[in-house]
């Protein structure tokens, strides 16, 4: 019995970049493939600066106004990111995914290895805690000096195949949904 929706949950919240070229903005990033988004930062900055993500922001009703007077948001559990970068050769091998609650402080939730390819690749990383922020920090990145990061399409899920390592009931060995 798998875990999760293999359903994008991305959509209702709001796209976050370090920065951003004219006309090449993050929500590129989530468009579903019709067009890219592209880092301002060039070369080494990408490695030490660069990253691109999603804000699933707070609580709404259906008309789009808040649910509650107080401060609530959304959280969601990554465990699985679909990612197309570039068809040129300036993509990112290596990336922290990383969560937050406050966008301020950032907490590392896994480092992925990204195939150097420019198809839609799935990266499958394990269960972290449901936050309201996620991002993609690029480690290793395969550009020149000159080049920009760009990323056509980004999907996040929560969704996790039963292996050994996320058997919820040790006695009966299964999972509950």
């Amino acid at each position: 019995h798998e875990q999760g929706s293999l359903i994008d949950l991305t959509g209702s919240g709001a796209a976050i970049a370090s920065s951003f070229l004219p006309g090449y903005d993050p929500t590129n990033a989530f468009d579903k493939y019709t067009t890219e988004w592209r880092s301002a930062e060039l070369g080494e900055d990408i490695t030490g600066k660069a990253y691109i993500g999603y804000d699933f922001g707070p609580i709404r009703l259906e008309n789009g106004r808040l649910r509650y007077s107080i401060e609530t948001y959304v959280k969601k559990d990554v465990t699985r990111i679909k990612i197309k970068q570039n068809c040129t050769a300036n993509r990112v091998t290596k990336a922290r995914l990383e969560r937050s609650n406050d966008g301020e402080v950032w907490y590392g939730a896994a480092i992925v290895q990204i195939p150097d390819c420019d198809g839609l690749v799935t990266i499958s990383v394990r269960k972290s805690v449901p936050s309201r922020w996620w991002r993609l920090r690029p480690i290793t990145f395969n550009g020149t000096s000159n080049d920009y990061w760009s990323v056509q399409a980004i999907q996040m899920m929560d969704y996790e195949e039963t292996n050994i390592y996320n058997i919820q009931d040790r006695i009966f060995l299964e999972n509950r949904d």
